[in-house]
């Protein structure tokens, strides 16, 4: 081997650990900026959006067509734990968490997707849910907000 490879060689490898090293650091900071970031959320009160439902609080009265057929009340979810999922088709955030519903993600307990209408189940993938809840009007997107004791405007 020459002198010119080797030199090569070495400087290479000295490249290789230069770049590891980088790489190292800057994985250490961003655990650092994720933990502080985690630890400050967790000194966040848990507390609803304006006017909704605290969570862990009853769901107030409710009664929804389901898309599969019949009705769905709060007497089916009534002191038991529950999931109730307020999605829209015109909501990237909304896309992304029926994305993980349909593959599957368990929860434990039972799970209502609520939508306006049968479009949006099928634009969403979910209209072969069970607990998939159609509102005409928005009536079931209201009524946690008057559970809540808060007053709305008119």
């Amino acid at each position: 081997m020459s002198t010119a490879w080797a030199f090569a060689f070495a400087l290479l490898w000295l490249l290789v650990i230069l770049v590891g090293l980088i790489v190292a650091g800057t994985l250490r900071r961003i655990n650092g900026v994720l933990e502080h970031t985690e630890a400050r959320l967790r000194e966040l009160p848990v507390a609803a959006g304006p006017g909704g439902v605290e969570l862990g609080a009853p769901l107030p009265e409710f009664r929804a067509q389901r898309l599969q057929g019949g009705w769905a009340t709060d007497g089916h979810v009534r002191g038991l734990p529950a999931v109730v999922l307020f999605l829209s088709a015109d909501c990237p955030p909304c896309k992304l968490l029926a994305r993980d519903v349909r593959r599957g993600r368990a929860l434990g307990v039972p799970l209502y997707v609520v939508l306006n209408n049968a479009d949006e189940a099928r634009d969403l993938g979910v209209d072969s849910f069970k607990n998939v809840l159609t509102q005409t009007n928005g009536e079931l997107s209201r009524a946690p907000r008057a559970g809540a004791g808060r007053r709305s405007r008119s």
